[in-house]
């Protein structure tokens, strides 16, 4: 029915529908968990915001003390994962950061030193000249035990060297610098993702392609955990990924 009066009340007052409690299922059901999101939203400490990037804005790291902060659980343990960027660096002298979560006894880092990419899971292994003043896009991933790095979609290094390396959640996760920012990028950073899986080469080629933003290029956005476009110009770093629960 749409209303219901049963006039024992000494006025006609509706009953239907009758109030009812939504259940708490995290309480009333046993074993189920109650669930709460990760946004994995970053905080802006320092960076220029609405400069011009690959696709529309970008922000602008000075290579001093600029860098963004995301949580430590965006990625972690030893699976399968892959870490996406496209950069745009003024300057690179030394080991020059853009990806990093690790601490002492180890974890990731995505970097360039001296003009070469690199990465660091337990020690360093370096592939290709990185071009200052270019827009170039750089992929890292990890699959059953094998790194590969891609610039500009194509494999330019495979490696087992830190296919096993757990990345560490006492440290969050930065942008643009390492934990104590020893080690920090010059440039701008643009188009940044995080996904808990191993993307393909053809998916990589396909967001290296630059065609489009990357949620734009890729049908299957499974286990996409985070992922930043800069178009922010404030203090937030915006996660636009489906939002993950724990």
């Amino acid at each position: 029915p749409v209303v219901y009066y049963n006039l024992d009340d000494g006025g006609a007052t509706n009953q239907y529908p009758p109030e009812q409690t939504a259940p708490n299922t995290c309480d009333d059901i046993t074993g189920n968990t109650c669930q709460t999101p990760n946004n994995f939203d970053g905080i802006n400490n320092g960076a220029t915001t609405g400069v011009t990037g690959k696709f529309s804005n970008a922000w602008d790291f000075d290579g001093s003390n600029d860098y963004v902060e995301i949580s430590d659980s965006i990625l972690s343990g030893t699976g399968d994962f892959t870490v996406t960027a496209w950069i745009n660096p003024d300057s690179s002298s030394g080991n020059d950061a853009f990806i990093s979560n690790y601490d002492s006894s180890g974890g990731l880092e995505f970097y360039t030193s001296s003009g070469n990419l690199k990465y660091y899971l337990t020690s360093d292994e370096q592939t290709s000249a990185i071009p200052n003043n270019q827009w170039t896009p750089v992929a890292l991933t990890r699959e059953s035990g094998t790194i590969t790095m891609y610039v500009s979609g194509a494999s330019t290094l495979t490696s087992t060297t830190g296919g096993t390396q757990d990345i560490p959640t006492s440290v969050n996760m930065r942008i643009a610098c390492i934990t104590n920012c020893s080690e920090i990028f010059d440039g701008q950073i643009d188009d940044v993702s995080f996904w808990s899986r191993s993307l393909s080469s053809s998916e990589i080629s396909s967001i290296h392609s630059g065609s489009g933003a990357e949620v734009d290029t890729l049908s299957d956005l499974s286990n996409l955990t985070a992922y930043y476009d800069f178009e922010q110009t404030s203090t937030t770093l915006e996660n636009q990924a489906p939002q993950t629960y724990t």
